[in-house]
């Protein structure tokens, strides 16, 4: 079986490594618990509009400069840029292989201003012209594993459409909980919902969400969650802990994250440090808000760390504290309990399909109480929770097995529906 994914966000770039980290994990599980299949990656770029090379290019010609990232590049090499983008697509592309998967990357050009109702426009004809380039390289894939209808699900159904290939789409995305997908586009993404072989929601929370802004889904939907990413998967040595309670948090530092709340509850409680792993626009904010709340000695920013420093991490303190506000799964969590750390987390969609009395607390969302009541009964009772129960928990649950195994029977459930259709 020839597999292509479609993430719609690019894959784990050297600059931005974190990208595509889930799609990559899902790849590496399906390689270790091998059957011989075939993987490939398409991976898509948008980085300038046509707009913004012409106003350079003009305000150029009178010696002015756009103040944009245009300016560094010189007068004839941006319009022979530009004139390449426009006539030939595959001068754009490059291809490398990561981790014995074959990795086709184009950059594309947005022909209007960055806008959220069109941008998946310009998203999918530079992935068309991508497509085009991986089936010369590497054969037509049997089946396409698109990650989020927008915009990938849309250059799936294209395929489909065009070459017959059939896509499963598996939905990760928090924008229709938050309201952030324009609502023009929801009866294209109906469509592409309704055009796949499968729809695989991460959580039955994301399930909800998208009913709340599609309606009834086209097809009864899969959950298929999250896998433990292979690094987490060795052994768990045992590790001296820290006399005073150390408590942990990962995640990006934005506001559906609710690093904030977490903070308010500490200040609360006597005893334990706070480590919190992540970096984003509230650094300063959530810095500001911990010194003012008497907390500086006890909170420890590490910033942005690779999976190494996270496990390590993991395995030096005593629990996981997970405040996000929403979540449609929470990969974090299924990482801390495969080194049997216990969690608390709030119940904020994702978590309630993977906390249990096992492995943790549950929070009602907007609790302030409770949660500075989980984490003082936690401080309380430091054996309640069996850390190799929780690991075991957690692989058997979100282990590779099990994940490639509903993902193998959902890829032959969708070849054995193409053929039916086309006999």
């Amino acid at each position: 079986m020839h597999i292509l994914v479609l993430p719609s966000e690019e894959y784990v770039p050297s600059y931005a490594p974190m990208a595509g980290i889930f799609q990559r994990h899902q790849i590496e599980a399906l390689r270790a618990t091998g059957r011989g299949e075939r993987i490939g990656v398409l991976s898509v770029r948008l980085r300038h509009s046509l707009p913004m090379y012409l106003k350079t290019i003009a305000l150029r010609l009178v010696g002015k400069r756009a103040g944009n990232a245009l300016d560094q590049v010189g007068t004839l090499t941006l319009a022979s840029c530009l004139l390449k983008r426009l006539t030939s697509s595959h001068s754009m592309v490059s291809c490398e292989e990561i981790a014995e998967t074959p990795v086709v990357r184009i950059e594309g050009l947005y022909l209007t201003p960055p806008s959220d109702r069109c941008d998946h426009l310009w998203w999918c004809r530079a992935g068309r012209a991508g497509f085009r380039f991986y089936v010369s390289k590497y054969g037509q894939p049997d089946i396409i594993h698109a990650h989020n209808s927008l915009p990938a699900g849309f250059l799936a159904q294209w395929i489909e459409a065009k070459y017959g290939v059939p896509y499963v789409l598996s939905e990760h995305s928090s924008y229709y909980h938050q309201g952030l997908i324009p609502s023009a586009l929801f009866p294209a993404i109906t469509q592409v919902l309704a055009k796949s072989s499968a729809i695989l929601p991460v959580s039955d929370a994301l399930t909800n969400s998208l009913e709340t802004r599609l309606g009834t889904l086209p097809h009864p939907p899969i959950v298929i969650g999250n896998v433990i990413p292979p690094f987490f998967l060795q052994e768990v040595a045992q590790t001296n802990k820290a006399d005073r309670v150390t408590l942990l948090t990962v995640g990006s530092l934005l506001p559906i994250k609710n690093q904030a709340s977490l903070l308010d509850a500490l200040a609360e409680i006597d005893g334990p440090n706070l480590r919190i792993v992540g970096d984003g626009p509230l650094l300063e904010e959530l810095k500001a808000r911990a010194a003012r709340l008497g907390l500086e000695d006890r909170v420890t920013f590490l910033g942005q760390l690779d999976q190494d420093g996270v496990r390590s991490e993991m395995l030096a303190a005593d629990a996981l504290v997970f405040p996000s506000s929403f979540e449609t799964f929470g990969v974090v969590l299924i990482e801390a309990m495969s080194c049997g750390l216990p969690v608390l987390a709030i119940a904020s969609g994702g978590p309630e399909e993977i906390v249990t009395p096992k492995s943790g607390f549950l929070v009602n969302p907007g609790d302030h109480a409770g949660l500075v009541s989980a984490i003082t009964e936690f401080m309380s009772q430091p054996d309640l929770f069996d850390s190799g129960a929780i690991r075991a928990e957690a692989l058997a649950r979100f282990g590779p097995d099990v994940f490639c195994t509903q993902l193998r029977e959902t890829y032959q459930r969708a070849l054995a529906l193409n053929l039916q259709k086309s006999l």
